[in-house]
């Protein structure tokens, strides 16, 4: 059977990229016209995808592991080290990163996600994904996670379908920026080199949003809380790893409301904005009278 051209596709070559359990489950799998159906592509074998289905996602985070992302990216707040508070980061880079892995070609362009619980090391976490096909070929998504039954974090994410993928992904260089995204990889129980054959070379779109928590920690001390994360990704696609730079993250704080702030983010590369949006967090990630500039990232002091 031949695979239908333009439509998104699900290659199971790349669950392999994942040493997290990886389930897909289809509602309408013993009907007469399942959402799913398995064929081939070339060598590969595929699922062609003809309507929604739901992808469940099992693991659970050590500290060790929370520990490494954290480090990656600079958000060094005591409750990621210290105590036992997984990241909010990390929470949203799996949630972005899943479907990118999974479908070629695919690409986040806008993610919302609402923090609803402490999220913490060692405990059974489910994260549930629902695909829906929308009207330009890819997928809007609805996605939860859940420890001990309980919902921690949910959102959705627009998705587009690029079949050439991001033009501006070069090949992988041997620089610091990529041993520093390789480790961030890592702690998010990916092997690296498959993760980069499947979405390609430039930094994953979860690792540059990632980056604007840091940058609060670092300039508004240690404490905050993320509540609400709202994020785009424009048609620039991703910028690529190079030893002669990082990308540039700024954030601003806005006045304080109550308890909680909004912060406007922001990540590019020289004039060209990768990622941007805005974080409410808890009013003591920010000194009240601050408001940060851009600044370079150094490769190995990332921000999440």
């Amino acid at each position: 059977m031949r695979v239908k051209c333009g439509g998104p596709l699900v290659l199971l070559s790349r669950l392999d990229a994942f040493r997290d359990s990886i389930c897909l489950r289809d509602a309408r799998g013993r009907s007469s016209r399942p959402a799913l159906v398995r064929t081939r592509m070339g060598d590969q074998n595929v699922l062609r995808v003809d309507g929604s289905f739901t992808v469940l996602q099992r693991f659970d985070v050590s500290p060790a592991e929370g520990c490494a992302f954290v480090t990656t990216t600079g958000d060094l707040n005591p409750i990621h080290t210290e105590d036992t508070v997984i990241s909010g980061a990390m929470t949203a880079a799996r949630f972005l990163l899943l479907p990118e892995i999974l479908v070629p070609g695919l690409a986040v362009k806008s993610l919302r996600v609402k923090f609803r619980a402490f999220s913490r090391y060692g405990r059974p976490t489910v994260n549930r994904y629902l695909f829906r096909p929308n009207a330009q070929g890819a997928f809007d998504i609805q996605f939860s996670a859940y420890q001990t039954g309980t919902v921690v974090a949910d959102g959705v994410a627009k998705t587009a379908l690029s079949p050439g993928g991001d033009k501006n992904a070069a090949p992988l260089e041997a620089c610091e920026s990529a041993h520093t995204v390789q480790a961030w990889l890592e702690s998010l129980r990916l092997r690296s080199d498959l993760t980069f054959g499947a979405i390609g070379h430039g930094y994953p779109r979860a690792f540059l949003a990632s980056l604007p928590s840091g940058e609060m920690v670092r300039h508004g001390g240690a404490g905050g809380l993320l509540n609400v994360l709202d994020l785009e990704f424009p048609e620039a696609g991703v910028p690529a790893m190079e030893a002669s730079g990082s990308p540039t993250v700024s954030v601003e704080p806005s006045r304080p409301r109550n308890t909680f702030r909004r912060v406007l983010t922001q990540v590019a590369s020289g004039m060209v904005t990768y990622c941007r949006g805005s974080a409410t967090v808890l009013l003591g990630m920010f000194k009240s009278h601050e408001t940060v500039p851009g600044q370079a990232m150094a490769p190995t002091s990332a921000s999440a």
